[in-house]
C-alpha cells in the first residue's frame, strides 16, 4: 500500500471510530460533531448545514449581503482550513462578475473570491451533498455573504465570499434555465427550470419592490471552525 492510500485509510478509520457510529454506507448516514455525513469508497459527503433550510426567495435575498450573476474563471487546488483535521477541505474559485443584482463590493473588484466546502486531498474527497463543484466556464446567481476568515489565506486581490447556506444560494444557469439544488426548501424549488430571463425579472421585483431590512444578519461559512476544530 503507497503511503496516500495508507494516509486515506487512515483517515477513513479515524472518522469511523469518532461516530456514533458513522455508517459505510450508501445512503445511510450518522454524525460527527452536529452534521451528518455519509463515507463510501473513500468518499465524504458532507450534509447541508441547518442555513441551508432557507425557506423562501424572499428571505434568502434578506439575508445575502451580495447577489452577483458570474462566470467561474479558474478554481484553485484545494486547500484545508484545519491541518489537524483531514476532511476540512474546501475549494476556492475566481469568479468574473457580469451583473451586481443587490448590494456592492468593496473598491469596484469585477472578480471574488467563491469559497466552498469539499474537494479531493491526497485522495481524500469531501463533497457537499446536492451540490455540484463548480468547473471554469459555469454560469452563476450567486447569493453571498463576506468570508472574513484569517485562514485559509486570501491572496489574490479579490474580496472572498462563500454561498448564503452553503447550497440555498447557489443557482446554476445551464443553457438558457436555471437550475436549483433538490435539497433547498421546496418554495425555493418551485423555481427550479424556469427561464433565466424570467427568474431575473422575478428577482428583481423582489429586490426593489418589497420591504427587505437593510441590515443583514451574516450567516457563518459552512466551513468555520465547529467542534471537530477546536
Amino acid at each position: 500500500m503507497n503511503s496516500s492510500a495508507l494516509m486515506l485509510a487512515c483517515v477513513i478509520a479515524v472518522l469511523a471510530m469518532c461516530a456514533e457510529p458513522i455508517l459505510a454506507q450508501a445512503g445511510k448516514s450518522d454524525t460527527v460533531s452536529s452534521r451528518p455525513i455519509i463515507i463510501h469508497e473513500g468518499k465524504i459527503t458532507v450534509a447541508p448545514s441547518g442555513n441551508d433550510r432557507i425557506p423562501s426567495l424572499i428571505q434568502l435575498i434578506t439575508v445575502s449581503h451580495l447577489i452577483i450573476e458570474g462566470t467561474i474563471l479558474s478554481i484553485s487546488p484545494p486547500v484545508r482550513r484545519n491541518e489537524e483535521i483531514p476532511d476540512s477541505i474546501e475549494t476556492h474559485s475566481m469568479v468574473a462578475i457580469h451583473s451586481i443584482l443587490s448590494g456592492s463590493i468593496p473598491d469596484g473588484s469585477k472578480t471574488i473570491v467563491l469559497a466552498e466546502e469539499g474537494g479531493t486531498i491526497d485522495r481524500l474527497e469531501v463533497s457537499l451533498d446536492g451540490s455540484a463543484p463548480v468547473k471554469t466556464g459555469d454560469r452563476y446567481i450567486l447569493f453571498l455573504s463576506p468570508d472574513t476568515r484569517k485562514a485559509p489565506e486570501n491572496n489574490t486581490g479579490s474580496p472572498r465570499y462563500h454561498i448564503v447556506g452553503s447550497l440555498t444560494g447557489k443557482i446554476k444557469i445551464e443553457g438558457q434555465k436555471i437550475q436549483i439544488s433538490p435539497l433547498v426548501a421546496a418554495q425555493l424549488r418551485q423555481y427550479n427550470g424556469m427561464d433565466t430571463g424570467s427568474f431575473l425579472r422575478a428577482l428583481d421585483n423582489l429586490i426593489h419592490h418589497r420591504s427587505i431590512p437593510t441590515k443583514r444578519n451574516t450567516i457563518p461559512h459552512p466551513g468555520l471552525p465547529d467542534k471537530r476544530d477546536n
